[in-house]
């Protein structure tokens, strides 16, 4: 029987996990009948993303609880065999439904490597645990924490890292045009939301602690919004760093201006695999990167990009110095660095390793057997709320 994939996230993006479904989605699309259900009732922009297939919503809206509901109509409506969950409202929400709906199989995708949760939490996870098909992790590193955390059999976690569409070209001085950085700005870039896990305010404390030759040319730049913004801004200015960090917001071309960058700074406590990395290395941008479970691994060792000793800014400005004063051992690290992102973190990569998975599920190896629940999504762009 032929799969037919429902993945359920809480909305679409081009930044991170939502950037990841929107591209594994696309991707899968070519050779399987693939939907996405969004939780939440944030708009998807349909130029912002890669996936141009069926789009459901279930509407969350705060203090309504009738989202599971639709969930679980959405998914009889479109009768999936496999519901891939992913980030925290896939993880819980997203599975229940499943269960709800008799979903066949059930895969997760656990995006996260910090796996503490409460006592409600941890039962719930007990229960899902055991009516979940497959668990995916992105590196060995993070499939070995995911096991011991959760108490899951190695064998039902699949290892499959993250993978980006590979940009076909970077134009670095026209992004630097755009951005308005001029030939003598050294441009640091952090990207991502803000939140408390990102550790942002790190890297602000760090940009003031360089060294003050290297102070004078350096820029900090924030591509990214949320919750934090206002007190990371509060920081820059009791630091008297306004004029040397700047915010740029929500950028959905993060692929044309990450170019303008001259290293990529992650400052994260815990990460699992950001493929704003995967993204700096495609593009031959430096990266440094505090040490989160699983740096070490797609790093290389700091062969693929430095890693800070600890989270202080003294660490992180060793990092930055020698990323800049060491001028050959940066571009040989550059250029592996992006050979191993083209090959290994390719989204094609990824979404054949995924497919390889669902068949395996599915026992695939008889003819299509797609029928007229298709016409319920013959649009290429299907976005469905049932209220």
């Amino acid at each position: 029987m032929q799969p037919r994939v429902l993945h359920v996230v809480a909305h679409l993006s081009t930044y991170g996990a939502e950037n990841l479904v929107a591209q594994l989605a696309q991707e899968l699309s070519a050779s399987l009948p693939v939907a996405v259900l969004t939780v939440s009732n944030i708009p998807t922009a349909a130029r912002e993303i890669d996936f141009a297939g069926p789009i459901f919503c279930a509407g969350r809206e705060r203090g309504d609880a009738s989202f599971f509901l639709r969930m679980i109509a959405l998914m009889r409506l479109w009768e999936p065999t496999i519901v891939h969950s992913h980030v925290h409202n896939g993880k819980y929400w997203g599975r229940m439904a499943a269960v709800m709906a008799r979903v066949p199989h059930i895969v997760h995708t656990e995006h996260n490597s910090d796996f503490r949760a409460g006592v409600f939490e941890g039962a719930i996870n007990r229960f899902l645990h055991r009516r979940t098909d497959r668990f995916i992790a992105f590196s060995r590193t993070h499939a070995s924490a995911l096991a011991a955390a959760e108490h899951i059999d190695m064998s039902r976690i699949a290892t499959i890292p993250n993978g980006i569409r590979q940009p076909l070209a970077s134009d670095r001085q026209a992004a630097r045009k755009q951005l308005g950085i001029d030939d003598e700005t050294c441009a640091v870039f952090v990207v991502g939301r803000f939140a408390a896990v990102k550790n942002q305010e790190l890297a602000i404390r760090t940009i003031a602690r360089l060294p003050a030759a290297m102070a004078k040319q350096t820029k900090l730049f924030f591509a990214g919004n949320g919750r934090d913004e206002a007190r990371l801004r509060g920081v820059a200015a009791h630091l008297n760093l306004q004029e040397r960090v700047v915010f740029l917001g929500f950028r959905a071309d993060l692929e044309a201006i990450l170019p303008a960058a001259d290293a990529l700074l992650v400052t994260s406590r815990n990460e699992a695999m950001p493929l704003s990395i995967i993204e700096a290395m495609s593009a031959r941008v430096p990266v440094v990167s505090t040490p989160w479970l699983g740096a070490s691994e797609l790093l290389e060792n700091g062969a693929l990009g430095l890693i800070s000793a600890d989270w202080t800014p003294e660490s992180l400005v060793a990092a930055l110095t020698r990323t800049f004063n060491d001028v050959l051992g940066t571009a040989a690290r550059t250029r592996r660095a992006q050979s191993v992102a083209r090959t290994r973190y390719d989204i094609r990569v990824t979404a054949s390793k995924h497919e390889a998975l669902y068949r395996e599920l599915s026992g695939m190896g008889g003819p299509d057997h797609s029928d007229m629940r298709d016409e319920l999504v013959h649009d290429r762009r299907t976005v469905v709320a049932l209220r």
